[in-house]
């Protein structure tokens, strides 16, 4: 399924969800830190059957689309007048 595809099923999807791990820091100081980062996207669209699910990994879906913008972020960047 190309990016487009996937993106469309995001879009409308009927479920989705965000499958976190959690990551635990200890500083020097003992002081304890957790986050969550999401690792796994999980949807269902419209199009899709009862038990047909699908997954994504945030960041290829991320550097996807930038991959298919990047020139157009450049001409945008250059053109700046900063």
């Amino acid at each position: 399924m190309d990016f487009w595809a996937v993106l469309g099923r995001i879009i409308h999807s009927r479920d989705a969800d965000i499958c976190q791990v959690t990551d635990v820091e200890v500083n020097e100081r003992g002081r304890i830190r957790s986050t969550f980062k999401p690792c796994v996207l999980r949807f269902r669209s419209d199009k899709d059957n009862d038990d047909d699910i699908h997954f994504a990994l945030p960041e290829s879906l991320a550097g996807t689309y930038i991959s298919c913008f990047s020139k157009q972020i450049e001409k945008v960047i250059q053109s700046s007048p900063c």
